[in-house]
């Protein structure tokens, strides 16, 4: 019988309780809310099995892993992370979940020739960039009615394992793959959850100080974050005031008085003239494909619920309303009318 009271579950799982490891998540409030469900009917049983495999979906920076981990934490489980450049068949995924029970010293039994794994999340990271064989070989570990994995040197079962995916391209995933999984959506973060997410990390900084921050850097945790612990060693060696800190250091990294990177703010420019392909963007913003599609446009093509996205894709990129405006704030001359009504009719 479980030695924990409904109440006492319900406070675990209670993103507003202080004391439950989902507080640490900041924003995507509705994904929070049905990971709430999951996790107390999970540590409503005695094991803390949670038989429900996530798929989180969203743009680079939304908060995929960390939300993994939180969800692991929650149900005091092992969270074991499997990166597509690190493994290429079934073998390569068992002996990265055995390096890890190994490493924390979580034992594995055997039994009729099959390793039998504890309770654990599994997240494979990047999902979208798995081999063909490595999706096929998870095919059969992450169906409940199977939940064997089959490698050359070993097999485990996996019933016991909650199987969570990220990506940024559900499209390129197998949908027999995908149909495995509960998808749950998450999104960038606003300028006000970028300041929550600051003090979290500086409780010192008065909320004042943690927005002029997040207006500079916005929608994304770890640009603010380095953004801050540099205003902090410029504030030290300087001697001057928050605010002057913060301008100083904006103006090294090339942020703007509006709070756009010079890299963003020329793929606005050169949008605010044309429509562009994926390679002609990477010309402009003096990078590589990869680079652009993971750090760059999810900036500036994703939208929160206090700001629209800047530029909009079918099959070229397009500047939106929201983008021309900020060119307009900087004075930048473009030719808006023709690329919004270019815009308007493939839409």
């Amino acid at each position: 019988m479980n030695k924990f009271t409904p109440e006492e579950l319900r406070a675990r799982v209670d993103p507003k309780n202080l004391n439950s490891p989902l507080h640490k998540v900041v924003g995507n409030e509705d994904a929070v809310k049905v990971l709430s469900w999951i996790l107390f009917d999970a540590l409503s049983n005695d094991h803390h099995i949670c038989t429900q495999n996530l798929a989180f979906v969203g743009p680079s920076s939304a908060g995929k892993t960390m939300i993994s981990r939180v969800f692991a934490e929650v149900l005091d489980v092992p969270h074991i992370e499997i990166s597509p450049k690190a493994v290429s068949n079934a073998d390569d995924i068992i002996r990265t979940i055995f390096d890890v029970l190994t490493k924390n010293k979580i034992g594995i039994w055997k039994k009729d020739g099959i390793f039998i794994l504890p309770s654990v999340v599994v997240l494979l990271d990047e999902a979208h960039a798995l081999s063909d064989a490595v999706i096929q070989a998870l095919l059969k570990a992450t169906e409940r009615s199977d939940g064997i994995l089959v490698g050359n040197n070993a097999s485990i079962d996996c019933r016991f394992v909650c199987w969570h995916f990220a990506t940024t391209d559900l499209g390129k995933i197998f949908d027999a793959f995908i149909t495995r999984f509960e998808r749950v959506p998450l999104r960038l973060y606003t300028k006000e959850e970028i300041a929550q997410i600051i003090q979290k990390n500086s409780p010192e900084l008065d909320k004042s100080i943690c927005l002029t921050i997040a207006s500079y850097c916005n929608r994304i945790p770890r640009e603010a974050l380095a953004f801050t612990k540099l205003v902090r060693k410029c504030r030290n060696f300087e001697s001057c005031s928050w605010n002057d800190a913060i301008v100083a250091v904006a103006r090294k990294k090339g942020i703007d008085e509006y709070g756009m990177t010079s890299q963003r703010l020329n793929i606005l420019r050169a949008l605010g003239q044309r429509p562009m392909s994926i390679n002609q963007l990477c010309a402009t913003a003096g990078c590589k494909e990869d680079e652009l599609r993971r750090l760059v446009l999810p900036w500036l093509l994703e939208s929160t619920p206090d700001q629209a996205p800047y530029i909009a894709v079918t099959n070229r990129h397009y500047i939106t309303k929201e983008g021309l405006v900020e060119l307009d704030k900087r004075g930048i001359v473009h030719k808006g009318e023709a690329v919004l009504c270019s815009f308007d009719r493939e839409e």
